[in-house]
């Protein structure tokens, strides 16, 4: 209540005096002056009748990508969890907030500064993924959902805030939260994430900085210790018995980034060359200079006490009876670059840029040895360069180019280019896009090192090379995108059956086909999203063959330009494979051979509707509970929802 109360405060205070309707028209009777308009070499003329933008930044050049605002649209809120909106599927825990890897092998996450926190990094913030604003009015969105009863209700909250203070200037903050009391025991989960930001986007200078945290306290039951009591019997779920009775996961990650760059204009090539040409974005030699700095650290904490017979860990090593192992690790990055715009932003060759950057990395993990070293971490220093050159003619054609080498400190070596070619025949164009990447690295310091109570490894490993190709075809008109992935990786790291890492010597190949295809038929809409994978070599890396996610259903307009309904079905599918295991000592996932998962329809019926800003939704799921069996497992003894539950939530949107 006080959050909601200091945002109410804060839109009054800082309310602007710029008045425009919902579709960001000017009011006419108020006369506009220079300090009321955005003058920024950043973006182009098409943010000046705009009531609210967003876009996200590139540290490493303090370039910007423009983002949609979705947050009031019934298709954003049809799908209520991260990790399902960015891909056709995912492994998960079962429970709102839980460890998750995606079943799309190019979206696996590799988070070379902290492993353990690879299954949450979906809910993470960043500098690259960080949302900055520009607003005429103060802009609010209120998010919240639940689902499940008293017992084991499952709540999800998110709140944004953001406004101008002047027209180059946005703060804001968002608020996120995942979290569950559990449909089985031991298995409550919160999962919180909060971002204060600002912008300044002036006529020469921008600025992004942001704080940004994430905490996560979740609780562990290893999952399910008897599959049977699901499949072949009615024991209700809280009384299911599960492996862990006493473990939870806690972890934290924060970060404070500050990027900004001052655009210098020389009056070659320059059309306009009046008292705003530096404004002019697209024309003439620019010259930018910039410094990016970031300040991040990772904590994990595992705990558990020891059960009567409890047999599920294997290992035991400082302590028989109670676990708590500690890791943590933190780095400081400070990055300088520069970037030329030789002669125009639409030119073949339209920016040049090269940067220079210094890392220190401090490493932590228990070790008993620290009692008589004294030695607490461990630390790593890097020095690195990275360039990248862009161009683009017209409509027609694109390219970037981007590399990035460690030259002290760990071994890391990037090179990847894209090109887009588009044709116009329809409206909206076809676009072919093509990418090639190469990457060269050393596994990351805790899959050579570490030390705990039930698990223990020291490696050498070699490095690794991973080698991709992408194509794909977007047609917009047609609602259309359809390509391909292929990736060869040598020397790939995974983590085999006993949750331990391993290298395999040879090489290993993935194979991905993926077509997204929206159908509209009067009322009816039909969007669908088909995803095949071919590992080669699924001991070491499974992956379901098939994974689908189809949304069948009526939209209509109840009235006009107020109301607007979808009721419909959300399914997702995927082939039996052998899902992934997850260890909670490592709160990750691994390979396993014990049992093979998929191959049914999960089916849920949804009702969304808009009304002006507003919209409330409800879903129903696994409605076809029992049709298939009940073996609705995602990963290896963790089960989704096996019941049909009732979800219901409610989307505000606020101009001030």
């Amino acid at each position: 209540m006080l959050l909601l109360l200091l945002i109410t405060v804060g839109s009054k205070i800082f309310c602007q005096t710029d008045s425009l309707d919902i579709l960001g028209s000017a009011n006419n009777k108020q006369e506009k002056t220079k300090t009321d308009t955005l003058l920024t070499y950043i973006f182009g003329d098409w943010h000046k009748n705009i009531l609210n933008f967003s876009w996200k930044h590139n540290p490493y050049f303090n370039t910007v990508e423009r983002i949609p605002i979705n947050d009031t649209l019934p298709d954003d809120v049809r799908v209520e969890y991260p990790f399902f909106k960015s891909s056709a599927g995912a492994t998960f825990l079962g429970a709102a907030g839980s460890a998750t890897m995606s079943h799309d092998f190019f979206k696996h996450s590799n988070n070379e500064y902290f492993k353990f926190f690879e299954p949450y990094d979906i809910y993470a913030f960043t500098p690259e993924n960080t949302p900055f604003y520009n607003t005429k009015r103060p802009f609010t969105i209120l998010s919240y959902q639940t689902a499940g009863s008293k017992l084991n209700e499952e709540s999800n909250l998110r709140i944004l805030h953001t406004q101008n203070i002047k027209p180059a200037l946005n703060i804001g903050l968002l608020y996120q939260r995942y979290g569950t009391k559990g449909q089985y025991m031991n298995e409550t989960t919160d999962n919180k994430a909060f971002s204060l930001f600002a912008a300044y986007t002036g006529k020469r200078y921008v600025a992004h900085a942001a704080y940004s945290f994430n905490n996560i306290s979740n609780r562990e039951n290893g999952g399910i210790r008897n599959d049977s009591e699901i499949t072949d019997t009615v024991i209700s779920s809280e009384n299911i018995d599960v492996n862990l009775k006493n473990a939870r996961n806690s972890l934290r990650k924060q970060t404070l980034f500050f990027t900004h760059s001052l655009g210098i204009p020389i009056d070659i090539f320059r059309k306009h060359k009046d008292e705003n040409a530096e404004t002019k974005a697209g024309e003439g030699t620019l010259v930018y200079l910039g410094n990016s700095l970031e300040y991040t650290t990772f904590k994990r904490i595992y705990s558990d006490v020891r059960g009567e017979n409890e047999t599920y860990y294997r290992n035991w090593y400082y302590n028989a009876y109670r676990t708590r192992d500690s890791s943590h690790t933190s780095f400081f990055d400070v990055k300088v670059f520069a970037r030329i715009q030789p002669w125009a932003s639409d030119a073949i060759i339209s920016a040049i840029s090269g940067g220079l950057a210094y890392r220190n990395q401090q490493y932590y993990i228990f070790n008993p040895d620290h009692y008589l070293t004294n030695a607490k971490t461990s630390s790593e220093n890097s020095l690195y360069f990275y360039a990248n050159a862009a161009g683009k003619f017209s409509k027609y054609f694109e390219w970037n180019g981007y590399t990035r080498y460690f030259i002290t400190g760990k071994t890391d070596f990037t090179a990847d280019g894209n090109i887009r070619i588009s044709l116009y025949p329809v409206t909206n164009g076809i676009h072919l896009k093509g990418r090639f990447l190469f990457h060269l690295y050393e596994a990351n310091f805790f899959e050579k090192n570490y030390y705990s109570n039930h698990l223990i490894w020291n490696n050498d490993f070699t490095t690794t090379t991973s080698t991709q190709i992408e194509g794909t075809l977007s047609i917009p008109d047609w609602n259309l995108e359809l390509g391909m992935k292929q990736a060869l990786i040598q020397n790939h790291i995974y983590s085999d059956t006993a949750a331990l890492p391993q290298q395999y010597s040879g090489n290993l190949s993935v194979t991905s086909f993926f077509i997204k295809k929206i159908f509209k038929l009067g009322l009816f809409r039909f969007d669908n999203e088909i995803l095949m994978q071919i590992s080669g070599n699924e001991d070491i890396l499974p992956l379901p063959k098939i994974s689908a996610h189809a949304s069948w259903y009526l939209q209509a307009s109840l009235v006009k330009s107020v109301l607007t309904a979808q009721i419909g079905f959300d399914v997702r599918y995927n082939t039996r494979y052998y899902a992934y295991a997850y260890n909670p000592a490592l709160g990750d996932f691994h390979v396993q051979a014990e049992k093979k998962t998929g191959n049914f329809p999960y089916v849920e019926a949804f009702a969304n509707f808009k009304w002006k800003r507003t919209v409330i939704f409800m879903k129903m799921s696994n409605i076809l509970k029992d049709s298939f069996g009940s073996e609705y497992f995602s990963a290896l003894h963790y089960p989704r929802n096996n019941t049909m539950l009732l979800r219901l939530g409610i989307t505000w949107h606020f101009f001030n």
